[in-house]
């Protein structure tokens, strides 16, 4: 685990020094986020997430919803910012509101997920609210955010099925899948946050680093150990 540190800190620094056309990750210096992780803090500010206006339209169960072009979309991003806020939320102040959100997007994640391959590999789709699938498979960012999400879920019920489930969103990512959110770029792996765009977006590949890390974790599982140590 020490060497996929040592990787990750590399892939974070290499990009940062020469390439000029990534977007940065949010302002943080990424490349220390990993030393002491043991999925606690998503490096994001719960106060101005949840304070600001990116929060204002819900579904009857309190999920938050995206207006575009007419339509409420049950978007995965924003509601997997959401329930980041709150996991921060929660570890800073423990409040079992903001667990129960998080388990909520668990339930959500679980329930509107693709299995494939044998129930190897889970792919997100966006759907609209009140119903309608509107048919776009995720990118890196949504398959790392959501195993982080699930990681998290776990520390908070101790469900296996939880551990299981965050484990199984990082297969996607596996550049033997050809689904084009794994390429090789620059002689390395780089995780798409939009499937085979011809552009590259830091936020999205560290987001999966991230949610890779996360999962092993909690999985602890050896062929995700070994997926990390061979990524570079």
């Amino acid at each position: 685990m020490k060497r996929s540190l040592e990787k990750i800190k590399k892939l974070v620094l290499y990009f940062k020094k020469s390439n000029s056309s990534y977007v940065s990750y949010r302002g943080d210096d990424i490349s220390t986020y990993f030393e002491d992780f043991s999925i606690q803090y998503f490096p994001l500010d719960y106060q101005s997430t949840l304070g600001g206006p990116l929060f204002e339209n819900f579904d009857d169960n309190g999920l938050p919803l995206k207006f575009l072009n007419g339509n409420y979309l049950y978007f995965h991003t924003k509601i997997f910012t959401y329930a980041l806020a709150h996991w921060n939320k929660y570890l800073d102040t423990g409040q079992e509101s903001s667990a129960k959100i998080v388990l909520q997007v668990c339930d959500y994640i679980l329930e509107n997920t693709v299995s494939e391959d044998n129930n190897n590999v889970l792919l997100f789709k966006e759907y609209v609210y009140p119903s309608g699938f509107i048919g776009k498979y995720s990118g890196a960012m949504e398959q790392g955010l959501g195993a982080f999400i699930l990681a998290a879920g776990y520390e908070i019920k101790k469900d296996p099925i939880l551990a299981e489930a965050a484990r199984r969103c990082i297969e996607p990512l596996k550049i033997d899948q050809g689904r084009g959110i794994s390429v090789i770029w620059d002689d390395l792996v780089w995780f798409e946050e939009f499937p085979d765009a011809s552009f590259h977006v830091l936020n999205g590949c560290l987001d999966a680093v991230i949610g890779i890390w996360a999962s092993n974790q909690v999985s602890k599982d050896v062929s995700s150990i070994q997926f990390l140590d061979s990524i570079f």
